[in-house]
């Protein structure tokens, strides 16, 4: 089983060069064989978050592989989106040999411009997911896109969330199976609550509009409790995250592990 780290929505310019974030960091990447960088939901990160060289140095010197995730962007950003992905090949591409994708458009896209392996992120998969209601979660499940793979060739692997007790994968053929840990993303969308926090009532709350990575200094944390456990949500970003640290399935051939709790203390600490 591969072990990936997941960096995406996650570092900021804002603290990418304070010593314990950088410490922390390196630590992380050479304990794992790939990392990822990018953004699976929000487009502003992917434009304004410019780590991409601090990343790309630190996993080529501890020999760690790199994949670039693409997030889906609006039609007003598209154009720029489109930009820095071909920079960042140019400059990134002897490193980056996998591509993350979250729609079918840039699915396309990136698969008639880059000779690179093809993910498909877990925006792909439109299952319910809500740890807050047993008879749901403890439920056995087969994601529903896992049965329509054959028409999505060039498919090298599929990325899952543990949106259940159990994710039944017997019927996966001919592509991999990532599982990213431990937190689980429930929804997402377009508005980002902390991108509104300075800027004036007549301005909040708009879909997709330009930030300041406000996200690199706030998260919100919400125990809630389904009966059996207590649980906590988490506000990253624009998404909602259920912490679930239940074991991973023996047919996964990739976790990917997302250090969010191992960077606040590194920015805590710092502070």
């Amino acid at each position: 089983m591969t072990k990936c780290l997941n960096l995406c929505e996650i570092i900021s310019t804002k603290n990418i060069n304070e010593k314990d974030v950088l410490c922390t960091l390196t630590n992380l990447i050479s304990q794992h064989q790939r990392v990822y960088v990018g953004s699976y939901f929000c487009s502003q990160y992917f434009l304004k978050c410019n780590i991409y060289k601090i990343i790309y140095d630190t996993a080529k010197e501890k020999g760690s592989g790199m994949t670039l995730v693409i997030p889906v962007f609006s039609e007003k950003d598209l154009e720029k989106g489109k930009k820095l992905l071909t920079e960042l090949m140019d400059t990134y591409g002897d490193l980056i040999d996998e591509i993350t994708v979250n729609d079918i458009g840039m699915l396309a896209y990136v698969k008639k411009l880059f000779d690179k392996k093809i993910n498909l992120g877990r925006l792909f998969f439109k299952d319910q997911r809500d740890a807050r209601v047993p008879d749901y979660y403890e439920r056995t499940i087969t994601p529903n896109l896992l049965t329509y793979m054959e028409y999505l060739d060039s498919i090298s692997l599929v990325e899952l969330d543990r949106t259940n007790r159990r994710v039944e994968l017997c019927n996966v053929k001919d592509v991999e199976v990532a599982m990213h840990i431990p937190f689980c993303y429930m929804t997402t969308g377009n508005i980002c609550k902390f991108a509104s926090i300075n800027k004036v009532v007549e301005s909040k709350f708009r879909p997709n509009c330009s930030c300041n990575q406000e996200c690199a200094s706030v998260y919100e944390k919400t125990p809630v409790s389904n009966d059996e456990q207590i649980s906590e949500l988490y506000r990253i970003g624009r998404t909602i995250y259920h912490y679930n640290n239940d074991i991973v399935e023996n047919d996964i051939s990739r976790i990917i592990y997302f250090p969010f709790k191992e960077m606040v203390a590194a920015i805590t600490e710092e502070d």
